[in-house]
């Protein structure tokens, strides 16, 4: 960076997004099958923008990171490294899960994410989101996924 190379990176993780100075969300269908820009800038500009903020929970919990999070908590994590009111609208996953996979994951110490509270300054829709891939393990659903995003465009 100090000798003025540019750092491309894919995270997740919220203090490394609130210390970037420039962030590029793509989506749908990022990486290795395209995606487009939807939004991009400093945080401020994200938050500017008008587009509605749309957050797909994960489906379960990553250990040592989300241990014991609700859908609420994660949206709290994002909001305390970006912005209040961050999220218009969180997708959550809502499928049935075997007995076995979750206590392959359990064993790993990762469980499903779930609501757990009533109210909320943001609006939720629930849908069976998630897959398994052929090693048992959970991903989200390609196909159900463009499906609630066509959903939601029909209500902008």
């Amino acid at each position: 960076i100090a000798d003025g190379n540019s750092v491309v990176l894919v995270d997740h993780d919220t203090q490394i997004l609130s210390e970037s100075g420039h962030i590029i969300e793509m989506g749908p269908g990022a990486g290795s099958k395209g995606g487009k820009v939807i939004a991009e800038g400093s945080i401020d500009e994200i938050k500017r923008n008008p587009c509605q903020k749309i957050y797909f929970c994960n489906a379960m919990s990553q250990p040592g990171e989300t241990d014991d999070f609700s859908v609420e908590d994660h949206i709290r994590a994002i909001e305390k490294h970006s912005f209040k009111n961050a999220v218009d609208l969180a997708i959550v996953n809502d499928s049935y899960i075997p007995q076995n996979i979750l206590e392959a994951y359990a064993k790993q110490g990762s469980y499903p994410v779930k609501i757990k509270e009533h109210e909320h300054s943001y609006r939720i829709i629930v849908r069976k989101l998630i897959m398994f891939d052929e090693k048992g393990r959970i991903r989200h659903n390609p196909d159900a996924v463009k499906k609630v995003i066509e959903e939601v465009i029909q209500t902008i």
